[in-house]
């Protein structure tokens, strides 16, 4: 876990410091500090997907007016992202902090080799060089078959997540579903072999997903460019649908999506129909951390 931050020697004689502690106040200077603090603790990538303007001043301890600090942010110190916002230029200016999770998770890989060492020579036979807590308690603290140990090793390098709020328990099927019907999919923990069709898992139909948003959700943001993290996101929850599931054919992955998104439509805050500010989008969809909430009917219950 980080202990700390960079700040620059310029900090104080930058025009942006400058502008915000006129209009905020030392008071604001001091809860950007703490935000970046915070985020160095929790969100060490920058990235502040599922926060909103008043997660983000709770964050920051802002003791000010509502939605002043945010404001006064935005376009300055923080900007808008495919999945929400993120803290502007910080793996540039922090790259120490940013790469926190990645460097816990090769020094994990490498003691993997003193104590468990069949696991480690699988994983680095099939490129794997960083791995998960999770994983690492996993093959550390459980009896794998050589099955399952298999499995692991045909796994691709898991990327350090960012910090979430406590896991949902563990499923005990194959499948379960929502009272709603939405078919649920462990997104955390699955060590299990990921079933082939035809040899390989049916590529994402990014394109028909994406109109199928459309069809379903027409008053959520529109997709004019499909780039960066959003295409990767949503293939990895293409690839865990299968995977929980046993789906034979893109078809029924694509009837997940549509419950999916059916499902979201009871949702007011994920359709921007309460007082708060926000609305869903389909990049934010399938981000993982969101995901789960989705599925764990988060934003679904009388209290948001």
């Amino acid at each position: 876990m980080n202990t700390d931050i960079r700040l620059a020697v310029g900090f104080w004689q930058h025009p942006k410091t400058k502008k915000t502690a006129k209009r905020l106040g030392l008071e604001g200077i001091r809860s950007l500090q703490v935000l970046w603090l915070w985020a160095a603790v929790n969100r060490p990538d920058g990235i502040l997907s599922g926060m909103d303007w008043e997660d983000i001043e709770l964050a920051a301890d802002w003791q000010g007016e509502e939605r002043a600090f945010f404001d006064c942010c935005l376009g300055a110190w923080i900007d808008e992202a495919e999945d929400g916002y993120a803290l502007h230029d910080w793996k540039d200016h922090n790259s120490w902090a940013a790469e926190a999770e990645d460097r816990s998770d090769k020094a994990r890989f490498s003691r993997l080799a003193t104590v468990n060492r069949q696991a480690f020579d699988e994983l680095k036979s099939a490129g794997v060089n960083a791995i998960s807590k999770e994983k690492y308690e996993r093959l550390t603290s459980v009896t794998r078959t050589p099955d399952e140990r298999q499995a692991d090793a045909s796994d691709t390098p898991t990327p350090a997540p960012a910090p979430a709020p406590a896991p949902a328990p563990a499923l005990t099927q194959e499948e379960e579903s929502t009272p709603n019907g939405v078919l649920v999919a462990n997104e955390a923990g699955d060590d299990k072999p990921t079933p082939k069709i035809n040899g390989k898992i049916p590529d994402c139909p990014h394109q028909q997903i994406i109109a199928l948003y459309h069809e379903i959700l027409p008053e959520l943001p529109r997709i004019k460019t499909w780039e960066g993290a959003r295409p990767k996101h949503l293939a990895a929850r293409w690839k865990h649908v299968f995977s929980r599931k046993k789906f034979t054919t893109s078809e029924h992955g694509i009837e997940h999506f549509r419950k999916l998104f059916t499902y979201i439509r009871g949702s007011p805050f994920l359709m921007g129909q309460t007082a708060k500010p926000f609305r869903c989008s389909l990049g934010w969809i399938v981000n993982a951390e969101n995901y789960t909430k989705i599925i764990e009917e988060n934003y679904h219950g009388k209290e948001l």
